[in-house]
């Protein structure tokens, strides 16, 4: 049987505050949070974070004000942040239902940029083993972020 997501996040001494609705986790310096596969541009390595808020179906979204504060730690500096991409049962469905993910690695967070409709992306640098996430975040914190977040 595979391993939830939930479960995943636990693993790396990551656990989710809500495994409902939490969209990613925090142990005070490292910051997994997890993105779909599908909002992933393999050519210019960048994965939303954040949508447009009139994108959610209530404008808000379950998780979005946890994923909010998240993205504001990364943006500080400081912190180390990572990706798990997974994928959807069905991208059109609203909710989505995560169908799988790669179990073995995490991508590395190394820029995050702000959109004027308050979405936000992250460039992704280095594929991590999850067997090694522990001693590539004594390393890899990312530097501040310019200006205010767009949301």
């Amino acid at each position: 049987m595979k391993t939830p997501i939930s479960q995943f996040f636990e693993s790396l001494g990551l656990p989710l505050r809500n495994i409902r609705n939490s969209w990613g986790a925090s142990n005070g310096t490292t910051i997994l949070l997890r993105s779909w596969s599908d909002r992933y541009d393999a050519k210019t390595k960048q994965v939303v974070l954040l949508r447009p808020q009139h994108e959610y179906l209530d404008g808000q979204g379950p998780g979005r004000s946890e994923r909010e504060e998240q993205l504001r730690r990364l943006w500080a500096g400081g912190m180390v942040g990572y990706v798990v991409l997974v994928n959807a049962k069905d991208t059109n469905a609203r909710p989505r239902e995560i169908v799988d993910f790669r179990r073995d690695i995490v991508w590395n967070i190394v820029e995050l940029h702000g959109n004027a409709d308050g979405s936000v992306v992250a460039i992704l640098g280095d594929l991590v083993p999850v067997d090694e996430v522990a001693r590539h975040a004594a390393t890899h914190a990312l530097g501040p972020t310019l200006g205010s977040p767009p949301f």
